[in-house]
Parts: C-alpha cells; structure tokens; sequence
C-alpha cells in the first residue's frame, strides 16, 4: 500500500471501509438493531426526564449499535449516514 500514490491509497480505503461495512452490518439487521437502539435510548430518556436530542444521543446509539455488530462506532456512523438512517432532526 506504501507504494501506491495517496489519492489512490485513498480511493482503496474508502472502497475497503464500504465493503467491511456493508459485509459486516448489513442493513436489515442495522435497522433492526436501530429500532432496538432507539428503543432503550427513549426509555431511558424517559427514566431520567431528558429531553430527546438526536445529535447527543448518536455516540451513545453507535457505539451501542457497534457492539452489537462487533464493529466500531465509526463504521455504524458511516452506514447510517450511507443508508439515511439517521436524522439530526
């Protein structure tokens, strides 16, 4: 990989970072699993009397949704944004 240019080294990652993504979370499992996530996220919500906000509770659902997966949180970020699974709204 050392060899090849950076735009290319590049391109490879980000082709490689879409297959382990799609290889390793696929998306009806994902959303599945998304139902689940947001399920627990409202009930405890609702335990602790916060108020729901998308962009704080993200972290806390693709970490979650990361072990569920055995993946990292960054590659559920990124298949839920592929995918258009979440909103910011």
């Amino acid at each position: 990989m050392a060899s090849f240019p950076e735009n290319q080294r590049e391109t490879l990652e980000f082709q490689a970072h879409n297959f382990a993504g799609l290889f390793l979370v696929p998306l009806d499992k994902l959303k599945v699993q998304l139902e689940q996530a947001l399920k627990i996220l409202k009930r405890t919500q609702q335990q602790h009397h916060l108020q729901p906000n998308p962009y704080l509770a993200k972290p806390y659902v693709c970490n979650w949704l990361g072990k569920q997966f055995e993946v990292s949180a960054d590659v559920i970020e990124r298949r839920l944004t592929k995918e258009k699974l979440w909103s910011e709204d």
